[in-house]
């Protein structure tokens, strides 16, 4: 039995009707799921979103004998998933579309898209690499249609992880983890 963390996209909640599934699916594996609430409107930057969610998890952890942790994130959730490693070994990692804004993603992020972030979060994503130390078990997930940036990221991240590692891409999905072929292949790994 592990503690089965669950981190939602960025502006999302773990209340939403596809992380309530992973959830179930987590407590009919034996795990004890945890959802994350990340307070996307209050925090500005990547570094207070990180430092929020080790908050919640460190809380957890007191509570519990097992240390036994796993963890799931989507998009902007992976990303602090990814952070984490540095802090925390997990058991297994579910990366499920990990949003490409590391250090050596900036060149290719679109204009438009870094807009829609704003400057201080900006800055706080800069300093960033993904990491390349952790050597626990890891899915990456990503959707075939999402746009070729993420689909890179996919790629290069799962090159870079040095522990046990699957891939999967889903053939009918963008970047929608409630999408019912992704969601699908997240609850297929996770049995």
């Amino acid at each position: 039995m592990a503690l089965f963390f669950i981190i939602p996209g960025y502006g999302e909640s773990p209340n939403g009707k596809a992380y309530r599934k992973i959830a179930l699916a987590a407590k009919k594996k034996g795990h004890i799921p945890v959802p994350i609430e990340v307070d996307w409107r209050k925090n500005k930057s990547m570094s207070l979103y990180v430092k929020e969610t080790k908050q919640k998890i460190r809380t957890s952890l007191k509570n519990q004998k097992d240390k036994d942790i796993q963890i799931l994130g989507f998009s902007f959730g992976a990303y602090i998933a990814a952070l984490l490693t540095r802090k925390y070994y997990f058991q297994k990692i579910y990366f499920c579309s990990m949003s490409p804004y590391f250090k050596d993603d900036f060149s290719a992020i679109p204009t438009e898209w870094k807009k829609k972030l704003g400057k201080k979060m900006l800055q706080s994503l800069q300093k960033y690499k993904f990491p390349t130390t952790s050597k626990c078990s890891a899915v990456f997930l990503v959707g075939k249609k999402e746009p070729p940036i993420s689909i890179n990221r996919f790629h290069k991240s799962y090159r870079q992880w040095r522990g046990r590692k699957k891939k999967f891409i889903i053939e009918k999905s963008d970047h929608d983890i409630g999408n019912a072929a992704y969601l699908k292949k997240v609850l297929e790994v996770i049995n």
